[in-house]
């Protein structure tokens, strides 16, 4: 599942004060609907740390892990095995995390750490090689020397076993993004293209998407409608951020949203809106269920799914995998 609060209208106090009570929502539903983990977002507006939620997320349920968004900007790597470790040890878990480069041009800047697109990239695959070799040292010292990150006999002071280490996602469409996420055997994910199955890459293990599932076809359009109305002024805002990124995946989804309606369930309306990063698919239990046993059979293993976060919404989807998987039985 994912989660992400964005309400520029609020102010910072509101903010953290609502974001921690989505958290809290979120993980309660998601655990309780069946779901493995939650997503947590990292960036200069990000109201509470992706590991603070992915702390509470270890620590309120027996199950769930966290996907927490690491970006090299916010923390060093040796930071990050340590939390990992650390997670492993205390809850007997593993910490997912997504990998990421980009947030607002203007917020990179602010911290001094504009690099060029391809830079990122490259300093986030040594990021996730330094956090790899310090996993998978069990404990002994490691060195280190790359471009951007040197380490000198740095070591961890616990011995993680295997199965308990951190497993990496990359989404991203450049072709760097893809060299990346092969290079650190990292889950690629990509966003849901407009043809749906066709659209699907080679060797895609992940599938990030927003979803909208209910009983009937007309139910899910009816809900879909409430939750996301047009909003102009928000729109508006949505074509003033992009002139403050260089994700090229953003770069195409924008693209893509002024040409594509709701082509066989596809609908981009939620991302004009400056409501949602990504497309929605909108359907029936029975629809989502064959969509997602589809992207199965084609290789997909690591859904990550946005929707909005009424109890409904989570019933609705946890049907719809239910079904997804009767299918996959059945074939």
């Amino acid at each position: 599942m994912n989660h992400r609060v964005k309400n520029m209208w609020q102010s910072p106090e509101e903010q953290i004060k609502g974001a921690w009570e989505d958290i809290k929502m979120v993980v309660s539903h998601t655990d309780r609907f069946g779901g493995s983990g939650v997503l947590f977002f990292e960036g200069n507006d990000v109201p509470i740390s992706p590991w603070l939620a992915g702390a509470y997320t270890f620590s309120s349920t027996e199950r769930l892990s966290p996907l927490v968004a690491v970006n090299p900007v916010f923390m060093h790597p040796f930071q990050v095995a340590k939390f990992c470790a650390g997670f492993a040890i205390m809850h007997g878990r593993r910490t997912f995390l997504n990998m990421i480069t980009g947030t607002a041009v203007s917020y990179l800047e602010a911290l001094n750490a504009s690099l060029p697109h391809d830079a990122r990239y490259q300093r986030l695959r040594e990021y996730a090689l330094v956090v790899r070799q310090l996993m998978e040292a069990h404990g002994e010292p490691v060195t280190y020397h790359g471009q951007f990150y040197h380490l000198d006999n740095a070591k961890l002071e616990v011995d993680v076993p295997d199965h308990l280490h951190p497993e990496f996602f990359i989404a991203g469409q450049s072709e760097i993004a893809k060299q990346v996420a092969n290079d650190i055997s990292a889950c690629h994910m990509v966003m849901m293209g407009p043809n749906l199955l066709d659209d699907m890459p080679e060797g895609v293990r992940g599938m990030h998407y927003g979803i909208m599932s209910r009983p009937t076809e007309d139910e899910a359009w009816a809900a879909v409608a409430a939750a996301f109305p047009p909003d102009q002024r928000m729109q508006r805002m949505q074509a003033i951020s992009m002139t403050n990124t260089d994700g090229e995946w953003k770069k195409k989804l924008y693209e893509a949203a002024k040409l594509t309606g709701a082509k066989k369930g596809y609908w981009m309306e939620p991302f004009s809106n400056f409501k949602a990063d990504r497309p929605y698919f909108v359907g029936s239990c029975e629809q989502n269920a064959s969509l997602l046993a589809g992207f199965v059979q084609r290789g997909v293993r690591r859904f990550i799914i946005d929707f909005p976060g009424w109890e409904e919404g989570y019933k609705h989807t946890a049907a719809a995998f239910a079904m997804a998987q009767e299918m996959l039985d059945a074939a």
